[in-house]
């Protein structure tokens, strides 16, 4: 019996030290490996890099922003550092950095889109929001509606939100409009703030004053556009010389032709 115990014993401490070994084996393994990654990644180097996601500002003036040095070491990059940098662009809304494995940096950007004009010392534009922008080259901005009137007094600093409620309140127009259809909001020429506040926009076709009046503003919206898709396309805006939409369940209209207001 005593025999039996004691081959026990040795098959049970040779287990033991073949499992220790093993274990360091595996230790030594994985430091390897963890050296030789952190090696690998002390020889990355920045070859390229690339930016996503404009349109309208220039990747050159994105790059130098960023000012990523060349052949810099890919690991020791201040990511957070090159994105406060692009973000002083005034059209770019938000931005990413990343580390693009082997040897790029990805730089992608959302822009500001403008959606109004607007003309004071020098003309400016507006995104949706109410951020002021400045004029800029691009094939992607065309004809854009322009705000006018009385806007009110107010500091402009471009990259910053406008402050003025007029400004902010003629913005919610052209997004409601866009909300009830994309077209209604293309046919916006101009949205004019009358010294009463009251909205004044003409149309794309033929510059028709319509008269929006300052309430109700997404009711009214719809009426217009109603109204422009059965009769106007119909009659031919051509004729029209003004629409006033304040009246309720109404649209009140002048034609060429008429001797006093219509109601529709």
């Amino acid at each position: 019996m005593m025999e039996q115990g004691n081959i026990s014993g040795a098959h049970s401490g040779k287990s033991s030290k073949r499992s220790f070994l093993l274990m360091a084996f595996l230790v030594i393994m994985v430091t390897a490996v963890a050296i030789q990654a952190n090696l690998w990644k002390e020889d990355r180097r920045v070859e390229n890099v690339t930016v996503e996601g404009n349109r309208n500002v220039p990747t050159k003036d994105i790059l130098a922003l960023a000012k990523v040095p060349e052949n810099t070491k890919l690991f020791e990059l201040d990511l957070y550092t090159i994105e406060q940098r692009v973000m002083k662009h005034a059209y770019v809304k938000s931005v990413a950095v990343l580390r693009d494995i082997p040897n790029r940096v990805r730089i992608t950007i959302e822009e500001r889109v403008p959606v109004a004009a607007m003309v004071a010392d020098k003309l400016y534009y507006l995104d949706e929001e109410g951020y002021i922008l400045p004029q800029i080259r691009s094939e992607h901005i065309f004809d854009l509606p322009v705000l006018s009137g009385s806007l009110g007094e107010g500091v402009i600093v471009t990259g910053k939100k406008s402050t003025n409620k007029s400004t902010l309140d003629a913005l919610y127009v052209l997004s409601v409009a866009r909300q009830v259809d994309e077209e209604l909001y293309l046919n916006i020429s101009e949205i004019n703030v009358k010294n009463n506040g009251d909205f004044v926009f003409y149309t794309s076709e033929f510059g028709i004053p319509v008269v929006l009046g300052r309430t109700q503003v997404g009711t009214r919206l719809v009426k217009f556009d109603g109204f422009w898709k059965s009769v106007v396309a119909s009659q031919g805006a051509h004729e029209l010389l003004y629409i006033d939409l304040r009246f309720e369940d109404q649209v009140v209209v002048r034609w060429n032709h008429d001797n006093g207001d219509a109601h529709s």
